[in-house]
């Protein structure tokens, strides 16, 4: 998770990198901002919020996130890390959890068979029988080890160019895992999908236009008493 946050973290500095804040509305928990290229519209994105809402808008599509009256209070500021678990439970769209999953996860082959491997790697550890070692044959009838059969099934999972979450789940369901395994526990504990680079560039959009506005509130405010102060010392 690190590592993808990190590259989603990058990419977005490098696709806002001339990006600037506009403030449209600033009206308490009213508020409208944009952020933009001047010139072009590649990667703007809206953020507005009005009381317990947060939507995003722009050509990373449209999100709407609920929680807390102030929601800029409740992402906070860039820090250059997103809580991607968290943030995805308040993400609005229709009734019910599993809209969300839709709109936020994708399937995630390399995510699935890395999680495919560590199961096995975990089997391998608590298997401490006298099985022979031997490989898989199918040119005579000796019956395969469980760890054959094991290695058997994860290669041909991991070569398995599966186009959804449903058609991986149903391969390692059926797959020939050895007899005293449950494929119903293998499949418990895989990993089938991934939060989507766009969700993911979204809540960087998200903390990175609260901190862009609360320096520029800090800056006007700064003038403010500055030219306060200049006036009276005339």
């Amino acid at each position: 998770m690190k590592c993808r946050q990190l590259d989603t973290s990058t990419r977005f500095l490098l696709d806002t990198a001339f990006h600037r804040l506009e403030i449209i509305r600033d009206d308490g928990l009213y508020r409208h901002l944009r952020m933009k290229q001047p010139g072009t519209s590649c990667y703007y994105f809206d953020i507005i919020t009005w009381p317990g809402y947060l939507t995003v808008a722009g050509d990373m599509g449209t999100w709407t996130f609920s929680r807390t009256a102030d929601m800029f209070r409740f992402f906070g500021p860039w820090e250059g890390g997103i809580n991607t678990g968290y943030w995805s439970e308040k993400l609005e769209a229709g009734a019910g959890r599993s809209a969300c999953e839709l709109l936020a996860k994708e399937y995630d082959h390399e995510a699935f068979c890395r999680s495919l491997k560590e199961s096995m790697d975990d089997y391998l550890e608590d298997s401490e029988d006298d099985q022979p070692e031997e490989d898989w044959d199918d040119e005579d009838d000796t019956p395969d080890s469980d760890k054959a059969k094991v290695r058997e099934a994860v290669q041909e999972l991991c070569r398995g160019e599966f186009s959804n979450e449903w058609e991986a789940y149903q391969a390692a369901y059926e797959a020939d895992w050895p007899d005293r395994w449950s494929a119903w526990d293998v499949c418990d504990g895989l990993t089938f999908k991934t939060y989507t680079s766009h969700f993911r560039w979204i809540l960087f959009a998200i903390t990175w236009a609260i901190a862009k506005y609360h320096n520029t509130k800090l800056v006007d405010k700064a003038m403010v008493t500055f030219l306060a102060v200049k006036g009276a010392a005339l």
